[in-house]
């Protein structure tokens, strides 16, 4: 995560120069519910807290630039296969985030 945070915090760092305007980040933190499922069984099942970054460049009043990173954490799992040994699991999933923000006016 340490990796994804700094690439993020250098594409903050760097984005006033394009965008003079507003610019916002967000601390976000939440609870992930992990379900793997291969052939429709379910393979692997867990829950983990869910941590991420959110920065938000507005180019002008109605148009913004969103980026962000999200670890929801990790799920693992233990099982005998056919042959009798023990096989452990561990799945870790993250997500980058790129996206145009649209602010449309409902009234004057």
């Amino acid at each position: 995560m340490n990796k994804y945070s700094l690439g993020i915090l250098l594409v903050v760092a760097g984005m006033p120069a394009v965008a003079e305007t507003n610019i916002s980040a967000e601390l976000l933190v939440g609870k992930a519910d992990q379900t793997t499922s291969v052939n429709g069984d379910n393979v692997t099942d867990g829950d983990d807290t869910s941590l991420g970054l959110r920065a938000v460049f507005s180019i002008n009043k109605n148009l913004g630039v969103e980026v962000a990173y999200q670890d929801y954490g990790e799920t693992d799992d233990t099982y005998m296969d056919s042959f009798g040994d023990t096989i452990n699991d561990k799945f870790s999933t993250s997500a980058i985030n790129i996206g145009l923000k649209g602010i449309a006016p409902c009234s004057d």
